[in-house]
């Protein structure tokens, strides 16, 4: 669990896999409900628990996080997720937006931290945000790019001038 700026991020318990394992992280397009956190969560449950690569399961678990950010963690030492099982993926995420009615697909949507409290814009506003001196460039964004455990873990968030962001300014 970490607190910034009076936000609490529970952060799930991966301590069983790899530093090196991959991490996607999914952002939802709105805050949902804890109605359907509990049913996603069970989904990405039963997802993980039969995911497979080349006809072996991957070791894998995921989680929303702060009903905004899902994400789905596969440790490769075992059993490398392809093209195939990443598409089988790719499915999954569609059905639950379609189930949901969420959007985790759209990559311009940044999360970002505010007077206490986690929001989000389309890239450009927020860019416009901190052009204008509404936001400066120590405001912390979760940066949905992260590909490791170790990534998650010690980067997930971080001042908007470390992230992948600072190069559109």
């Amino acid at each position: 669990m970490e607190v910034l700026q009076n936000i609490i991020i529970k952060y799930p318990d991966f301590s069983d896999f790899d530093n090196q394992s991959r991490i996607w992280v999914f952002q939802l397009d709105k805050p949902i409900s804890d109605d359907i956190l509990i049913n996603i969560n069970k989904d990405i449950e039963q997802y993980t628990s039969t995911w497979r690569s080349h006809g072996t399961l991957v070791k894998s678990s995921g989680v929303v996080i702060s009903n905004r950010f899902l994400v789905l963690i596969a440790d490769e030492n075992d059993t490398s997720v392809g093209g195939c099982s990443q598409d089988n993926m790719m499915r999954f995420i569609q059905q639950l937006q379609a189930d949901y009615s969420v959007n985790l697909l759209d990559r311009f949507l940044i999360y970002y931290i505010d007077n206490n409290e986690i929001k989000f814009l389309q890239m450009n506003d927020l860019l416009e945000k901190i052009r204008n001196k509404s936001l400066d460039e120590n405001t912390l964004i979760f940066d949905s790019l992260i590909k490791t455990k170790s990534e998650f873990e010690d980067s997930w968030i971080k001042p908007f001038y470390q992230s992948w962001v600072n190069r559109f300014l």
